[in-house]
Formats: C-alpha cells, sequence, structure tokens
C-alpha cells in the first residue's frame, strides 16, 4: 500500500534514512564536543590569568 502513494526510488530512500541517521548521531555527540570546548576555553582563560596577572593588568 506505501508503495503505492509513496513515489521515492530506493536510491531516494536510502539516501533519507542515511542522511537521518548521520543527524541523528551528531546531535548525540554535540554535548560532549561543547562540553570539552567549554572546558578547554575556561583553561586557557585560567592560565592567562596566571601567566600574566589579572585581565585589567594585560592592558
Amino acid at each position: 500500500m506505501s508503495e503505492i502513494t509513496d513515489k521515492k526510488t530506493d536510491r531516494q530512500e536510502i539516501f533519507a534514512e542515511i542522511t537521518s541517521l548521520l543527524q541523528a548521531f551528531s546531535m548525540r555527540m554535540y554535548p560532549g564536543r561543547r562540553k570539552k570546548i567549554k572546558e578547554a576555553l575556561s583553561d586557557n582563560r585560567e592560565s592567562d590569568v596566571e601567566t600574566h596577572g589579572t585581565k585589567n593588568e594585560k592592558e
């Protein structure tokens, strides 16, 4: 029944499935990457303050 109403070819259907799987996988991985980036940025800011004093003293 669905083959009659669905005019997608097999190739289009497979491509749509792969795309949705990649998108779902990427969305699951994003929070971990975001957390690592935030940690790296905060570590970098802390090392700048330790090396150069406070941020106001840098100028």
